[in-house]
């Protein structure tokens, strides 16, 4: 029989966890969970203060009472769900998706993009 003790890293803002400090320091740069996170997508450092909780607009998706407008960072606005506990919404049309988020922001960056050259 072989057997093997290892160090197992967790990141200090949620569950995920790995075999390389390495890997964990860099996932929590980035994490959703982190108050400070810089994010990966757009730059930005820390909270978007400009989230609200309040009812719906027609010009803003609803996320479980969180407004999030349309041209923001998707993964900004994740941050702000998961640390204001306001997770738990569906996934009709009618509510936010962050794949769909993610899919349209990109497609936006690329149009612009295009349009500089």
């Amino acid at each position: 029989m072989k057997v093997k003790e290892k160090k197992v890293y967790y990141c200090e803002f949620c569950k995920k966890h790995g075999l390389t400090s390495y890997h964990i320091k860099e996932h929590e740069k980035h994490c959703t969970a982190n108050p400070n996170r810089e994010c990966g997508v757009c730059g930005a450092k820390g909270l978007n203060p400009e989230f609200k909780i309040e009812e719906i607009e027609r010009k803003y998706d609803k996320v479980r009472g969180v407004i999030v407008n349309r041209d923001d960072c998707p993964a900004c606005a994740l941050a702000f769900i998961r640390q204001n506990k306001t997770n738990g919404f569906t996934k009709n049309k009618d509510n936010w998706s962050f794949p769909e988020a993610m899919k349209e922001y990109w497609e936006d960056e690329a149009e612009d993009k295009s349009n500089y050259y």
